[in-house]
């Protein structure tokens, strides 16, 4: 009988193209994401430098008129030092605020500041000329003007600029904020279609070496049947070549956005360590001799293994369970999200001990990971990424993860049926 080929041969290419641009979609996305950081940042920095200098003329125009009115109504020549000082602030400070807002200075900006500088030299002029009346005698009348309607008029005219300058700048702040908002809310969405997408790969490779095995025990001709596993041999090794270069493509990328941007090493160091725990899982799927299960006990010491030292001590005990091959990855995750937040903030922190054992009762996995140290962390006050990642594992494999924050350290029970869910 001649080699069939496995029907649906260009599922599984096709699947892996779609992970391909999954993954040069999340690049994009986390480049999106430092740039949008990076002007939200920006941002601030701008509007500190404008709300300063707009506080700065607020500050001016009230010592002037402080030390003008009160020179007005005493003939105390002391507050004229007050009055020309705070003059002296107000037009340099209008200055800095032109030089602040730069080239990215709105329409709406422009307008309040070329509006803002003549009512302060209209209002300066009524000020001098009402300190000029005292100077030349006509005291009777600079009084009568200290409290008249067109200057109490001219300098709210000028209070409302200076908010509207205010609220407008602050308006661009939140601005930025939501757009920063709105791209980092795209990534665990991504994320989670990446770890879909590449579950879905490992799914079709194992059902094509399954067809082909199949095919291969229908060969009649033992030279046709040899042909055939060499065929099958052949293309799980290409395929997993090809799925080992896609992680080092977007490894690569990953790491490359982020060279010479301080700013980012946190946010590519946490996507880089999650695409490398994909990548452990993967490998221990791929040495299950070709059968879809993998060994919980090698998925556990992959994780553990870069961690591992001699200050650090480790006690991994269990039977040998096999796991499904669609539940590796999930796992793989969740082990991955409690050894680091193990090294970062619990046992092995503190050079503590770190005790993992596991068992199949009846039909479940039933996965203990329980570190003991002097001083156990507090349970967040939130939900961060890591819990979210670690939930959402636990629905994509059926199962339940439950967490308990001890004085002795984190309690973590996995549970995960080994059959159907």
């Amino acid at each position: 009988m001649a080699y069939r080929p496995p029907p649906h041969r260009w599922a599984l290419p096709i699947l892996l193209g779609l992970t391909a641009m999954a993954l040069l979609a999340m690049v994009a996305l986390v480049w999106n994401t430092i740039e949008a950081e990076r002007d939200e940042r920006t941002q601030v920095l701008a509007t500190t430098k404008v709300l300063g200098e707009v506080q700065a003329v607020r500050r001016g125009l009230v010592e002037a008129e402080s030390g003008q009115r009160g020179y007005l109504l005493s003939l105390d020549s002391d507050y004229l030092d007050s009055y020309r000082e705070g003059r002296a602030d107000v037009m340099p400070a209008i200055a800095r605020l032109r030089d602040a807002l730069g080239r990215d200075m709105t329409p709406e900006q422009g307008v309040l500041v070329t509006e803002l500088a003549a009512g302060v030299s209209d209002i300066f002029g009524e000020m001098d000329r009402q300190v000029q009346d005292v100077s030349t005698g006509t005291l009777d009348v600079s009084r009568s003007l200290v409290f008249a309607d067109g200057e109490e008029a001219l300098m709210g005219t000028l209070r409302e600029k200076l908010d509207a300058l205010e609220r407008n700048e602050e308006g661009l702040l939140i601005a930025a904020a939501q757009r920063t908002d709105a791209v980092e809310a795209r990534v665990l969405p991504l994320l989670a279609a990446l770890v879909l997408l590449v579950l879905l790969s490992v799914y079709f490779t194992f059902r094509l070496v399954r067809r082909t095995a199949e095919a291969e025990a229908e060969a009649s001709h033992a030279a046709e049947l040899e042909v055939a596993r060499d065929r099958a041999d052949l293309l799980a090794k290409e395929l997993n070549h090809r799925v080992k270069n896609l992680f080092a493509v977007v490894l690569a990328i990953v790491q490359m956005s982020g060279k010479g941007k301080p700013e980012a090493k946190e946010t590519v160091g946490a996507i880089t360590e999650r695409i490398r725990a994909l990548l452990t899982a993967h490998d221990v799927t791929q040495g299950a001799g070709g059968h879809a299960v993998a060994s919980v006990r090698d998925l556990v010491e992959t994780t553990l293994a870069p961690y591992r030292s001699d200050i650090r001590t480790t006690q991994v005990t269990g039977h040998d369970v096999m796991l499904p091959a669609e539940k590796v990855t999930p796992l793989g995750l969740v082990l991955h999200e409690l050894v680091t937040n193990a090294v970062k903030y619990g046992c092995w922190q503190q050079d503590g001990l770190l005790d993992v054992h596991w068992d199949n009762y009846d039909g479940t996995l039933r996965l203990h990971w329980d570190e003991y140290c002097e001083q156990a962390g507090e349970e967040p006050a939130s939900r961060g990424f890591g819990s979210q990642l670690i939930e959402g594992s636990a629905r994509q494999m059926g199962g339940e993860i439950t967490r308990k924050f001890t004085p002795q350290g984190l309690r973590v029970l996995i549970a995960i049926p080994l059959e159907g869910g």
